[in-house]
């Protein structure tokens, strides 16, 4: 795993990955972060990185200058791989939390887990197969963690479709060979 931006740019880790992992590509996350650049100021952010496998995507952010990052992950062995890239990035325990949970569960209590932040952007990146792309919507939905501007980021395979709750509006939507990736936004009441 290679950090493509910011202060930790071309930073690696070629530590082992666990089976079943499937990180964002490189190519995914520079299209990615090139489009997020003009979307939002990464300056004293927070960030919700669900699903986060290896953390690519939140520590992409704090190398562009987040200021918290909470990354969701429910197998263990995952989330402690978080952990030692982390250290490896010298990255202040402050910047972030690594929670072990089941992200339905963590959803559930937020607050109690993260202390009531608002959180700028959320990366919902889920096992392609896991099937909680709608449960997990609905439930963001419903919950008070965004900020005034947040950014919702919904990584999905190109075969399967989606259904966005209509509390979200679409921003961008872009497929790359077999990923496809959607921007949402609150929906303006």
């Amino acid at each position: 795993m290679r950090v493509i931006g910011g202060e930790l740019k071309g930073r690696t880790y070629s530590g082992k990955i666990p089976k079943g992992v499937r990180p964002t590509s490189e190519l995914v996350r520079e299209s990615l972060f090139n489009t997020l650049n003009n979307l939002i100021e990464f300056d004293g952010i927070n960030v919700l990185d669900l699903c986060a496998g290896t953390g690519a995507l939140g520590f992409e952010t704090i190398s562009r200058g987040a200021d918290y990052c909470c990354f969701v992950e429910l197998n263990a062995r995952v989330a402690a791989l978080i952990k030692d890239i982390s250290r490896h990035f010298d990255i202040s325990a402050g910047k972030f939390k690594t929670v072990n949970l089941d992200v339905a569960k963590f959803l559930q209590n937020t607050n109690n887990i993260c202390g009531g932040i608002k959180f700028d952007i959320i990366f919902f990146d889920p096992p392609y197969e896991a099937g909680i792309y709608e449960l997990v919507l609905n439930q963001l939905a419903t919950l008070e963690i965004f900020s005034t501007q947040s950014l919702i980021v919904v990584e999905h395979s190109t075969r399967t479709e989606i259904a966005i709750p209509e509390n979200f509006d679409i921003i961008k939507q872009k497929k790359y060979g077999e990923t496809a990736i959607a921007i949402l936004t609150l929906a303006e009441n």
